[in-house]
């Protein structure tokens, strides 16, 4: 079994802009997210057998891309997931995908999906909110949707593409 999800790959301004943000937010204790698992979360799957990559390649295939353009904005501590992340608008060219995205595999599901909030996990295991929390606007262009599996480390855990298209 796979933990699995799709996600966004941010292009090299955004993955720039993270590691900033990451730095002017250096907390005792936290732990920055390592740039090669900088992502947004458009759809998360959830554990999956194997035999289910097949099925979510063609998935993958059969939907149709469009650019999409966020807008990031604030950073917000959450307290419950001990996390900063940066927050998204929610453009509809991103619901579209996630639309599309469950039409093909929502009855792979093992849970239901929580609510949508589009954002970049910046920082983990963050005890307590930060005194300042900066705001940073970016406009962000995706380059690439992939779908991700999480796997455990030694060191923490790693996201690695399984599958990837690239958006026009």
């Amino acid at each position: 079994m796979r933990r699995l999800f799709f996600a966004l790959l941010p292009d090299e301004q955004t993955l720039a802009q993270c590691q900033t943000l990451q730095n002017r937010l250096s907390l005792d204790n936290a732990r920055p997210v390592i740039r090669t698992n900088l992502h947004i979360t458009v759809l998360f799957l959830g554990l999956m057998p194997e035999t289910q990559i097949c099925l979510l390649r063609q998935a993958l295939a059969d939907i149709a891309l469009s650019q999409i353009t966020l807008t990031l904005g604030q950073t917000v501590y959450w307290k419950k997931a001990r996390v900063v992340v940066w927050t998204a608008d929610l453009p509809d060219a991103l619901l579209k995908l996630r639309m599309q995205l469950l039409e093909q595999v929502g009855q792979l599901l093992t849970m239901p999906e929580p609510v949508f909030h589009p954002h970049i996990t910046l920082l983990r295991k963050v005890r307590a909110r930060p005194a300042a929390l900066p705001s940073q606007p970016l406009i962000c262009r995706p380059p690439t949707l992939a779908l991700l599996h999480s796997e455990s480390q030694p060191d923490g855990v790693r996201y690695r593409p399984l599958l990837t298209r690239t958006l026009p």
